[in-house]
């Protein structure tokens, strides 16, 4: 495990075991979301045929793949903060920083916001 992502699960150790920090401080808030889309779109930029055109059902060896790793990391832990944080902190925030990752030229920006909106739950 890299010192980002470490520093990055110490973070969210903190909004998961302090919530009352994050939620008296949108700032940390917006900035964990970014650190997280930081880990999510750091995969390679070239598209790997298995990313065009995946297997139906599960496939295994996503799980040795450092860039379906990177953004499954980014994915569960958004989830984990709208548990801890609560959504009515974290989901106007996500929203903004979301629009904001569609509007970039790069696919992995888009991606990585499409990918943090399925982890908001529809209740």
């Amino acid at each position: 495990m890299g010192k980002k992502k470490i520093a990055t699960e110490t973070l969210l150790a903190m909004a998961e075991r302090i919530p009352k920090l994050f939620r008296d401080n949108s700032e940390f808030v917006r900035e964990l979301i970014q650190i997280l889309f930081y880990h999510m779109v750091d995969i390679e930029e070239e598209i790997h045929p298995s990313w065009e055109r995946p297997e139906e059902g599960f496939n295994a060896d996503l799980e040795n793949d450092a860039d379906y790793e990177a953004v499954l990391f980014g994915t569960t832990s958004i989830d984990k903060m709208i548990a801890a944080i609560g959504e009515k902190h974290v989901l106007p925030i996500l929203s903004v920083l979301v629009q904001t990752m569609m509007e970039k030229n790069d696919w992995r920006c888009k991606h990585a916001g499409i990918m943090a909106l399925s982890q908001v739950k529809i209740l």
